[in-house]
């Protein structure tokens, strides 16, 4: 079936003004609305076939590869990560309905992104891509050595690893991106600011979990391979060839090796942005 993905996000913006004009928060419907149409315009329909409510205190939202279902949590709107309010108060955002609003399509857009993830494992002719998200995806480690998935998640439990897991990072970078894009066809007051925001949340998650040191700067990727190292037997090599063969956003979308200058220039340009944000 071919797909009009203006169509499906007319429709997905058409969902949210409602909910905006109507002063409401997203509610189950809503979010059920949300969902179906981004599946549809991600093409994912084989890798979501359910969507359940759940009560549980482990997590906000979840997709689950062995059923094909994204789990959210009955509590969700309590839940959700919110919009860093320092952002918030310097660019004088203070609608909480659009806000909030926004920050549920940006978590349910975070498990949507995990689910293209296998579809590219199963798709992609890019065998290192494949490699490194067949690495940090727990579904897919489990589903290849389940004895040593187990072991690892166990023995890093106390480690804060999703700052640093290649998926993880993956899928937030492309949700913020699906999100601004969304953004730009809403009919909300202010929308450039919230383009704003979007943009500057971008830079400050690509950046945030790279360690500049005197002489270069050390990636989450060879941290998240460190960690690994010491309980599963590591096949994941970073040599130049494979790395800087893309180009510096895809590297920063999935947490790989960035040059120094890279890293100064990528700060420079967020330092600028809330300098300029504050005048």
């Amino acid at each position: 079936m071919n797909i009009n993905t203006n169509d499906v996000i007319s429709y997905i913006t058409i969902v949210l003004n409602r909910y905006n004009k109507d002063n409401k928060l997203l509610d189950k419907v809503g979010c059920d609305e949300l969902l179906k149409s981004l599946i549809l315009y991600n093409e994912l329909s084989d890798y979501i076939v359910n969507i359940k409510y759940v009560n549980t205190v482990d997590y906000n939202m979840s997709y689950s590869y062995f059923d094909k279902t994204i789990n959210i949590n009955n509590n969700f709107i309590n839940s959700i990560d919110k919009s860093d309010k320092k952002l918030l108060d310097i660019l004088n955002i203070h609608d909480e309905i659009i806000i909030t609003n926004l920050d549920i399509l940006h978590a349910l857009l975070h498990e949507i992104m995990h689910a293209k993830q296998y579809k590219l494992i199963d798709n992609s002719s890019d065998e290192f891509v494949k490699n490194i998200l067949r690495k940090s995806l727990a579904a897919q480690s489990y589903k290849d050595n389940k004895e040593e998935a187990l072991k690892y998640a166990e023995a890093t439990k106390e480690y804060k690893l999703y700052s640093i897991m290649p998926s993880e990072i993956n899928a937030e970078v492309n949700a913020i991106k699906q999100t601004r894009l969304i953004i730009d066809r809403l009919n909300i007051p202010n929308k450039y600011k919230y383009l704003k925001l979007y943009d500057i949340t971008l830079n400050l998650f690509q950046i945030r979990s790279y360690i500049k040191k005197t002489f270069r700067v050390i990636s989450p990727m060879e941290i998240f391979i460190k960690i690994r190292h010491k309980y599963i037997k590591e096949d994941i090599t970073l040599n130049k060839k494979d790395v800087y063969k893309y180009n510096l956003e895809d590297r920063l979308s999935y947490g790989l090796p960035i040059k120094k200058y890279e890293y100064v220039n990528l700060d420079n340009e967020i330092n600028n942005s809330l300098k300029d944000m504050i005048k």
